[in-house]
């Protein structure tokens, strides 16, 4: 028997002690194009690995480690602790840093982060409030004839491990039990108008927990 299917089972009905249980988040990511008419949300966990979508010719494993879209999937579990969001332009090379500190704003200041369980909205809040997790931190310099060009990355708060949004229970500190066949939804909304970024951006979501697969 798994010893954390042993530590859980008691506290979280339904769940499966039977499964192989690691912690490993679920993720997923979107591409924004450069410039056009942009979008008016950003779908997350909707398609999952082997399929073309979401700005990618094809979703990998680099993309995305759902292999079905919009649930964990046959008889897996999964328990949800929280949310991160990186955002990370795609190019970094020869990218103004004006540049990127204005699709920083455009992707943040006026969004909305939701996350669906069926056709319930589980979460909505503002989208700074979901912090970087893990990521990126400092600046880096190239010089090319002469001009300097800057690499460098934003992050939503401290990118470290302990920073994300927590989704537990209040008091109980319990996580939400996901089952393999309940559909699922994280989205960015822009109600406002059209997110349109200057430079095509990878934008990736995880939920935090732990995975109970099937062997």
């Amino acid at each position: 028997m798994n010893p954390l299917g042993q530590r859980e089972s008691a506290a979280i009905p339904k769940l499966n002690a039977s499964l192989i249980w690691k912690k490993e988040p679920r993720y997923d990511s979107f591409i924004t194009a450069a410039g056009g008419a942009g979008v008016a949300s950003i779908p997350f966990f909707s398609i999952g690995k082997g399929v073309p979508g979401s700005g990618f010719a094809i979703k990998t494993e680099a993309e995305t480690n759902l292999s079905a879209g919009g649930k964990i999937g046959g008889e897996n579990q999964f328990l949800l602790y929280g949310f991160t969001v990186s955002v990370l332009p795609n190019v970094l090379a020869a990218l103004a840093a004006s540049t990127l500190a204005s699709d920083t704003a455009l992707i943040y200041n006026p969004a909305v982060f939701r996350f669906s369980l069926g056709g319930n909205i589980q979460l909505e809040v503002p989208l700074v409030k979901i912090p970087t997790g893990v990521g990126p931190t400092g600046f880096a310099t190239n010089y090319t004839a002469g001009t300097p060009l800057h690499e460098s990355c934003i992050t939503n708060g401290v990118p470290h491990i302990s920073q994300y949004y927590n989704f537990t229970v209040p008091g109980s500190k319990l996580p939400l039990l996901l089952f393999g066949s309940q559909t699922f939804r994280c989205e960015i909304v822009y109600p406002l108008a059209n997110l349109v970024t200057l430079t095509i951006t990878r934008i990736r979501c995880y939920m935090h927990g732990v995975f109970g697969q099937t062997k």
